[in-house]
C-alpha cells in the first residue's frame, strides 16, 4: 500500500502543476504581451475572443485570435508592456497597461474570466499607436 502511494502522489502532484499553468493569470498574460509572444498568449484565449483594434473590434475564434495578435505583433514589434491598473469585478480580473512599440505606444486592456475552472483571455483591446499599422 505504502508503494503504490509512494508512485500515484509525485503523479498527483505533476498533474496538479501543469493543470495550473493552463490557467491564466494577469502577469502571465502582461509577460506574454512585453515579449510580444502570440503563440503563449494564444493558451489563454477562451473559445471566443474580442479583438479591439482602435476603431475596429471582432470576435475571433481561438485559433483566428492567434492570428490576429500573431499579425499586429509582426506589424508592431513590442519593446515593453507596462501595468499601470489591475482590478477585478463580479468575477472578472482586467488589466491596462501602456504597449510600447516601433509604431508607438498603444493603451492596452485585457480581462479574465473563469470558465469552468480555468481563466481564460475573454477580450483585449489596443488603442493608440501609428494607424497604419494595423494587419
Amino acid at each position: 500500500m505504502r508503494t503504490i502511494f509512494c508512485y500515484i502522489s509525485p503523479l498527483f502532484l505533476l498533474f496538479s502543476v501543469c493543470a495550473f499553468n493552463w490557467t491564466a493569470n494577469l502577469n502571465d498574460v502582461a509577460s506574454a504581451l512585453k515579449q510580444g509572444d502570440s503563440n503563449r498568449m494564444s493558451k489563454y484565449f477562451d473559445n471566443l475572443v474580442e479583438i479591439s483594434l482602435n476603431d475596429k473590434s471582432h470576435s475571433y475564434s481561438k485559433s483566428q485570435a492567434e492570428l490576429v495578435i500573431r499579425d499586429f505583433f509582426s506589424s508592431n514589434t513590442v519593446t515593453d508592456f507596462q501595468i499601470v491598473y489591475k482590478g477585478n469585478s463580479a468575477g472578472m480580473e482586467y488589466c491596462m497597461g501602456k504597449l510600447h512599440t516601433q509604431h508607438g505606444e498603444f493603451r492596452t486592456s485585457f480581462s479574465l474570466k473563469y470558465r469552468g475552472d480555468r481563466k481564460l483571455i475573454q477580450e483585449i483591446s489596443f488603442d493608440g499607436g501609428d494607424h497604419e499599422s494595423f494587419p
